[in-house]
């Protein structure tokens, strides 16, 4: 059966066999050689900074904006995935820095944008687009069309760290 043609239910059930199988094999495989062998689940990173499987990490708090979304993690392709949801309170500057500036493993080799989406305000000829920027040193910024909006800023994508 293809994969579409299942339904969420069904899809976690066969995600959880899959795994299953991976457990079993790891034990097989450990019995047979007398010692530990470990399979990794090839959906999740690994969490470069305290190993483990990768989760989301915060992007901490963000000046004069209301954090819905503020977060980071590494996907199991190797890149830098933000998602980032924010409302201006009408005193933001055009850039601002999110207070946690995220760990060298997940800093990208030349500076990374992305245009966010917006809504509660128009785009008219000449604005500047609302941009998430991840920074060689590891900040993140948000860049706002212009200071004291109340926009509210999506954004979920990765970057490639090469």
């Amino acid at each position: 059966m293809a994969a579409s043609e299942l339904d969420p239910d069904q899809l976690h059930d066969e995600i959880a066999r899959l795994r299953g199988q991976a457990d079993r094999l790891s034990e097989v495989l450990g019995a047979a050689t007398g010692g530990t062998i470990q399979v990794t689940d090839p959906l999740a990173a690994t969490d470069p900074v305290n190993g483990g499987p990768e989760t989301w990490h915060t992007l901490g708090t963000l000046s004069h904006y209301t954090v819905t979304r503020g977060r980071f993690r590494l996907t199991s392709e190797g890149e830098a995935e933000l998602d980032i949801g924010v409302s201006g309170d009408g005193s933001n500057v055009v850039t601002t820095t999110f207070s946690v500036t995220v760990p060298a493993a997940y800093r990208p080799a030349v500076t990374r944008r992305a245009t966010l989406s917006q809504s509660g305000r128009n785009v008219t000829a000449g604005d500047q687009w609302p941009t998430a920027v991840l920074n060689t040193g590891g900040t993140v910024d948000v860049l706002c069309p212009a200071a004291g909006a109340t926009t509210a800023l999506h954004w979920n994508g990765s970057f490639p760290l090469d």
